[in-house]
């Protein structure tokens, strides 16, 4: 089986490292648009007409993981998704137009650090539009106020999972996660959110809102 008709028949693609490159001007343009529904990108450069959204009209789900991509590659494709990973810190204006650009996204995943940095706009898309938010430890940043403000203003939000991928258990940031979540469990039960913990030595699973601070 060729490349190419590998590529009709997956709905999911990791692309790892190297470059993607657009077409040539000699390269006669696809007529059939590919089954993926599902890209991550890790750590690779991006051609600005790499991406056909002509091409990945089923795609749904993006997850964007590298070093500072530029951003042209994926606006197109960004109106058509519902679900978006942002797996790397970004600079806030990148954040917000990658934000500003996912008019359909209802399901965001980032890190601690972006939600310190969500601009007005982001912030009321994140209240009327996100019904789940997935937010990974980058740095020892405190965003309880952030998320605060998200939980208490939201409109649509169901799940809010915390990610120790990067977490030491007896750590600094370990502490940090504990505070947090002894800090937002109230508003997560005044609005109904379930409040969950994942990828943690210990403790993972659904968190009990009515339960008492506990050193985890």
């Amino acid at each position: 089986m060729s490349l190419t008709e590998a590529l009709t028949k997956l709905d999911k693609l990791n692309l790892c490292g190297g470059s993607l490159l657009g077409p040539s001007s000699s390269t006669a343009p696809s007529n059939s648009p590919l089954p993926i529904t599902h890209l991550c990108i890790y750590h690779v450069r991006i051609d600005s007409l790499a991406l056909d959204p002509t091409s990945l009209l089923s795609l749904r789900s993006l997850h964007l993981n590298g070093h500072g991509p530029l951003l042209q590659p994926y606006l197109p494709l960004l109106p058509q998704l519902t679900s978006l990973t942002l797996a790397r810190d970004l600079d806030s204006q990148d954040l917000n137009t990658l934000l500003a650009a996912s008019t359909a996204v209802t399901s965001l995943s980032t890190t601690f650090n972006n939600i310190a940095y969500l601009d007005p706009a982001s912030l009321l898309m994140m209240k009327q539009r996100i019904t789940t938010l997935e937010l990974t430890w980058s740095e020892l940043v405190k965003v309880a106020e952030e998320l605060i403000k998200i939980i208490e203003g939201s409109e649509v939000m169901k799940k809010i999972f915390l990610d120790g991928l990067f977490v030491t258990r007896g750590s600094e940031r370990d502490l940090h996660v504990t505070e947090l979540v002894g800090r937002v469990k109230p508003g997560c039960k005044k609005k109904g959110i379930e409040l969950w913990r994942k990828n943690f030595r210990t403790n993972n699973g659904k968190v009990d809102l009515d339960s008492l601070p506990v050193t985890y």
